[in-house]
C-alpha cells in the first residue's frame, strides 16, 4: 500500500492527471464519474444496505468532480465490483503491462481494514462470473482523501472463497474482468474516484511525451441525435498537436450517420477537444447499429487508443420489424430470368424518393428485361410471424402497364416438427478396418500450428489416425508422434486428425447430429462443430462458428455447446454457451449430439434433450447475426490448449473418438405459398394494400412462419419497378 499527497489540476470527466507536476506516463482510466459509469454492482449478504451515488466534491483539484460514494450498513458482508463485462469495455481488459491500479480514497478514519479484490481470467464459461480472486487490503486511517496504489505484486489469492469453476493458473493480468471493494461491517460513507491502471516507474517531467486517447471506448446516442467524443491529451504541450480522424468500419450505414473526417489541433496549453458525429432518425425498427470513430497516427504525439464505437440506439418499438424495409441486400434471391433485383439508396427529394421516407431509404429496385417468368424474391430474416394478419401494404412505383402484378408469400419448411424430418445426408462408416472417408466430401488436415488454441497435435492424413474400425465407426486417434514432426513449439509431441466437409458439403438449414464416444484423459478435446462457408472471406469469429459438442479431459463429465460470431465470441466472452453435466463420465458410453438449425435460430442437444436456443434477438446490439447461411462440418480430436491443458503422465495413449454417424435430417414437406394480384393501372408511387382475404394457395399455409415475399410480373414485361416498406396490420 502507499499513499501520496493529495491531487490537484485533474480533468474533469475522471480522466487522466491533467498537471504537469502530477502527470503520470501512460495510465490506464478505468473508471471515471463525470458521466455515467455503467458496471458497477452491489452485493451483501440480504440483511444491510449497499447504495452507491455520484455526488459532485473537490478532491483538490480547482474544477467542479464528481465521485463515487458508496453509502452503506454492512451486517455480514458487502461492497461493490466494477464489473468490465457490463461496463463500457464489455470484456476484459489486458492489464499485463501495468504494476497495479490506483484510486482516491476518503474514509472514516476508524481504523476498519477494506479489502481490494481483483477480478482475473474467468473460466471457460466466460458467460458467468467464473473469474479468479485475488486480494489486496488497507487501513481506513484517515478522513482526508488519499491516493491508494494496489501493487500487482502484493495480491494474493483468495483462500476463503472462489467462484464455481475458477481457474488456478496464478495472476496472469491478461484477461481482467474487473475489482471489487469489499467493505467492513457497520454503518459509513465512504468515498472514491479516478480509478486507473499506473505504471510503476511512471516519469514525472515538464515535458512529457505527448500522448492521445479517446475519453470512452464507446459513445451511446438515440437515433437522431449527434454523438460527441472527446479526445484527450496527456498533459499540455508547447508545440500544437494535430491528429486526423475518420469514422470507419461498423454494421451502421450512410442512412444512419453523417460521415465524418477531420483534423483536430490541441494548441498549447489545451488538453481536450470534441469531435461530433450526427445521426439520423428514421421510421423503422433496424436495431441498435455501430461505427467506428478512428484516430490516426499524428506526427508529434503517440495514440493510447485510436478507436471509440459510436452505438445508435434504435428508438422504434421491434414490432415494426414485421415485414421489410429494404435497407440491404443480405435478404435478396433472384428466381427466374431477365430480372435483376438490387436495393439501392435514394435520398429525400431525389428521383423515385417515395412519399413518407426517411433522410436515407433503402429500396428494392428491379430491373425488367421483357423475358419470361420475371420474378424477385425477398428472405424475411428471421423468420417471421403473420398470425393474426389482416392486411398486407406495400410501397410500388409502377409504369402504367395496366398488366396484373402477382404478390406471393411463401413459409418456411424448416417449421415442420423436426421428429417428422428424414435423413437426406449421411456418413454411417459401417465399413471395413482400415477405410478412409472419401476426399469427395472430406477435407484432411495436415498441419500444426496449435489452430490459434496452442494446440499441441500435428494433424495428420494417414489411416493411423483416421480410418474405419470395422466395427461401424470411424476412428479418430491421438497418439504420441514418432520423432521428425515440426510443431509452432518444435518436435511435436503427440498426432491426432481433423477432416471436414468444407466446400464438399454445407448445410443452411436441417438437424446435424452425430453419435460418438469421446476419450477419458487430461488434455483431450474432441469436438464435433461447424464454420460458416464465407470462413476464408469473411474470417473468424465473422463467418460464424457452431460448437454442437466439446469436450476437455479435466471436466470428465461436462460436455459444451457453444455458438460464436462477429462480437459474440470467447475472446470477448460475449459468446453463447451451456455445458451439460451428468453423474457418471461421458466417456463410459456413447452418447448424441445435435443442433437443430432453423432462420434466425439454434436449438442444442445432448442425448435428444433440448439444452440451450439462440436466436437472432438475443445477440448483443450492434452485432449481426451469420447463421442463416451454409454451414459445414468438421470433427477433430485436439491434444493439449489453453482451454484443457496439457496432457500428465497418466493420459493414456494411443486414445480415440469414435463416431457411429453423422447424419443430417432436413423437412420432409414443401414450402407452401399464397398469391393475390394488383393491376398497375397507376404510375408513380402508390401504396398498396392487400386483404388477407385475397391470398389464396396451398391448404395448411404456415402464417406463424413467413419466410419470403415475391413479386412476379407478366412476360414481356420491361422498365424499372422499386418496392418499399412492407408491412404487415392485424
Amino acid at each position: 500500500m502507499a499513499f501520496s499527497v493529495p491531487r490537484k489540476h485533474f480533468l474533469l470527466a475522471g480522466t487522466l492527471l491533467l498537471g504537469v507536476a502530477f502527470a503520470q506516463q501512460n495510465p490506464l482510466l478505468l473508471a471515471g464519474f463525470e458521466n455515467q459509469s455503467p458496471g458497477f454492482a452491489t452485493w451483501q449478504d440480504g440483511t444491510g444496505q449497499i447504495n452507491l451515488s455520484t455526488p459532485q466534491e473537490n478532491v483538490g483539484q480547482t474544477t467542479e468532480n464528481r465521485i463515487l460514494q458508496a453509502t452503506v450498513n454492512v451486517k455480514q458482508w458487502g461492497g461493490f465490483t466494477h464489473d468490465f463485462a457490463l461496463g463500457e469495455s464489455k470484456g476484459s481488459v489486458d492489464l499485463s503491462p501495468y504494476s497495479g491500479i490506483r484510486f482516491w480514497f476518503k474514509g472514516m478514519g476508524n481504523g476498519k481494514t477494506i479489502q481490494f479484490e481483483l477480478l482475473d481470467n474467468r473460466g471457460r464459461d466466460q458467460s458467468a462470473d467464473t473469474a479468479e480472486r485475488f486480494f489486496y487490503r488497507f487501513v481506513d486511517n484517515s478522513t482526508e482523501w488519499k491516493q491508494i496504489e494496489v501493487p500487482f505484486a502484493e495480491l494474493q489469492r483468495r483462500s476463503d472463497f472462489q467462484p464455481a469453476g475458477a481457474p488456478s493458473d496464478g495472476l496472469t493480468l491478461k484477461e481482467v474482468w474487473g475489482y471489487a471493494l469489499n467493505l467492513p461491517q457497520g454503518e459509513a460513507t465512504y468515498k472514491f474516484d479516478l480509478f486507473e491502471a499506473y505504471l510503476a516507474n511512471a516519469v514525472t517531467s515538464q515535458a512529457e511525451p505527448a500522448q492521445l486517447s479517446f475519453q470512452t471506448p464507446e459513445v451511446k446516442v438515440n437515433e437522431g441525435q449527434t454523438a460527441v467524443f472527446e479526445v484527450l491529451l496527456n498533459a499540455p504541450q508547447a508545440d500544437p498537436i494535430s491528429v486526423e480522424y475518420e469514422t470507419t468500419d461498423g454494421n451502421a450505414t450512410a442512412k444512419d450517420f453523417v460521415y465524418t473526417t477531420g483534423t483536430l489541433t490541441f494548441q498549447p496549453g489545451e488538453v481536450r477537444k470534441t469531435i461530433e458525429v450526427p445521426t439520423y432518425s428514421n421510421n423503422k425498427y433496424t436495431g441498435n447499429r455501430s461505427v467506428n470513430l478512428e484516430l490516426y497516427p499524428p506526427q508529434n504525439a503517440t495514440l493510447t487508443s485510436t478507436v471509440s464505437k459510436l452505438i445508435i440506439q434504435d428508438d422504434e418499438s421491434a414490432s415494426l420489424a414485421l415485414g421489410d424495409d429494404f435497407e440491404t441486400s443480405a435478404g435478396n434471391l433472384n428466381f427466374g430470368q431477365n430480372l435483376t433485383a438490387s436495393t439501392i439508396d435514394v435520398k429525400q427529394g431525389a428521383n423515385f424518393s417515395r412519399p413518407e421516407q426517411d433522410t436515407v431509404e433503402g429500396i428494392w429496385q428491379l430491373k425488367l428485361s421483357g423475358g419470361k417468368d420475371q420474378s424477385a424474391t425477398r428472405n424475411l430474416r428471421p423468420v417471421q410471424d403473420w398470425n393474426g394478419a389482416q392486411k398486407i401494404t406495400f410501397w410500388y412505383y409502377g409504369e402504367g402497364s395496366g398488366k396484373d402484378v402477382q404478390v406471393k408469400l411463401l413459409d418456411a419448411p424448416t417449421l415442420q416438427p423436426s421428429d417428422q424430418w428424414k435423413v437426406t445426408w449421411s456418413e454411417e462408416f459401417n465399413n471395413p478396418a482400415g477405410w478412409q472417408p472419401s476426399e469427395d466430401t472430406w477435407n484432411f488436415a495436415v498441419i500444426g500450428t496449435g489452430n490459434g488454441n496452442s494446440e499441441l497435435q500435428y494433424y495428420i492424413d494417414k489411416p493411423e489416425t483416421v480410418s474405419t474400425d470395422g466395427q461401424g465407426n470411424l476412428r479418430i486417434r491421438a497418439d504420441k508422434a514418432l520423432p521428425g514432426l515440426k510443431c509452432w513449439y518444435g518436435e511435436c509431441k503427440y498426432t491426432s486428425a481433423r477432416i471436414s466437409t468444407q466446400n464438399k458439403y454445407e448445410v443452411t438449414y436441417g438437424r446435424i447430429e452425430a453419435r460418438m464416444k469421446i476419450p477419458a484423459g487430461q488434455g483431450f478435446w474432441p469436438a464435433f462443430w461447424m464454420l460458416g462457408s464465407n470462413i476464408g472471406t469473411a474470417g473468424w469469429p465473422g463467418g460464424g462458428e457452431i460448437d454442437i459438442m466439446e469436450a476437455i479431459g479435466k471436466e470428465p463429465n461436462s460436455i459444451h455447446g457453444s455458438l460464436h460470431g462477429p462480437g459474440y465470441y470467447f475472446r470477448e466472452g460475449t459468446q453463447f454457451t451451456k455445458a451439460v453435466t451428468i453423474n457418471e463420465p461421458v466417456a463410459n458410453a456413447y452418447h448424441t449430439y445435435a443442433i437443430e438449425k432453423r432462420p434466425g435460430e439454434i436449438v442444442f442437444f445432448f442425448d435428444g434433450k433440448e439444452y440451450q436456443k439462440v436466436t437472432s434477438k438475443d445477440i448483443p446490439a450492434g452485432t449481426t447475426w451469420v447463421m442463416d447461411q451454409p454451414f459445414f462440418i468438421i470433427l477433430n480430436l485436439a491434444v493439449g490448449g489453453a482451454w484443457p491443458g496439457s496432457p500428465n503422465e497418466d493420459t493414456p495413449f494411443p486414445s480415440d473418438l469414435l463416431v457411429d454417424y453423422v447424419r443430417v435430417y432436413q423437412p420432409t414437406q414443401s414450402q407452401h405459398q399464397l398469391t393475390a394480384t394488383f393491376k398497375e393501372d397507376f404510375s408513380g408511387w402508390k401504396k398498396i394494400e392487400l386483404p388477407v382475404s385475397l391470398f389464396s394457395g396451398d391448404a395448411g399455409f404456415m402464417w406463424n412462419g413467413l419466410q419470403r415475399f415475391q413479386i412476379q410480373f407478366a412476360d414481356g414485361e420491361s422498365g424499372v419497378r422499386y418496392v418499399d416498406g412492407l408491412r404487415v396490420e392485424r
